[in-house]
């Protein structure tokens, strides 16, 4: 096992730059402009709220991504 996350609030991806940015891209693209997702350098993703959406308007298919 390579990376632990106890407290079940962290995704570490391993691969090159390029695919990793590749995967935030494809989850941006899936959560519809609401969230968007980044990683790091080291892997780490990270997704934040865009300012001034609501996420109450999410169709429920984006709603289950950013729950999964």
């Amino acid at each position: 096992m390579r990376y632990v996350d106890l407290r079940g609030d962290s995704l570490t991806l391993v691969g090159n730059q390029a695919d990793l940015q590749a995967t935030a891209n494809t989850y941006n693209t899936g959560l519809g402009g609401y969230y968007t997702t980044s990683v790091d350098e080291n892997g780490k993703m990270s997704i934040s709220p865009v300012e001034g959406t609501d996420p109450n308007n999410m169709t429920q298919n984006k709603k289950h991504i950013t729950h999964s």
